[in-house]
């Protein structure tokens, strides 16, 4: 028996790849001089899909916990050291790269929720309570970037 170098749905891969094709179309025919840049983008998210492809999606649920408190520790580095933009205080910058916590805390919240809830038997309401309040926070630190959207969207995963 051969191990399979991939575990990837293929027909929603055709998909995104499609999309990056059509999105570098038009980039490249709207804003030549992001071409590169985009390119480099889509490259690395490439490689980025390919490595977390390799990765047993049932590994998720023992880092839970590191999720949640790794979105914590995250929004409050940008409270604390972000650039403010606009008013707003919602980037990290890390040398020419800049980093918005709250779009990758989105993907860690719905791990650490899919498998809070799903963890025990059945659900009670003060599990639901519970994962409320542990809501709270994450939301609340958005909020006060201020980011209204993305802490409507992080209220919406829960």
């Amino acid at each position: 028996m051969t191990k399979q170098l991939f575990r990837v749905d293929w027909i929603m891969s055709a998909a995104i790849f499609g999309l990056l094709i059509f999105d570098l179309l038009i980039i490249r025919s709207i804003a030549p001089g992001l071409f590169l840049q985009q390119l480099t983008y889509v490259l690395i998210g490439i490689g980025l899909f390919f490595l977390f492809s390799r990765i047993d999606w049932r590994i998720y649920p023992k880092f839970s916990w590191f999720f949640y408190f790794g979105s914590l520790i995250f929004l409050g580095i940008t409270l604390l050291f972000g650039t403010i933009t606009r008013g707003a205080i919602r980037w990290i910058q890390i040398g020419s790269l800049t980093i918005q916590p709250s779009e990758l805390v989105k993907p860690f919240l719905i791990l650490f929720f899919a498998w809070f809830f799903s963890e025990g038997e059945e659900l009670t309401v003060k599990k639901i309570f519970l994962g409320g309040l542990l809501l709270i926070l994450p939301a609340f630190l958005i909020f006060t970037q201020p980011d209204l959207g993305s802490s409507l969207v992080v209220i919406l995963i829960w």
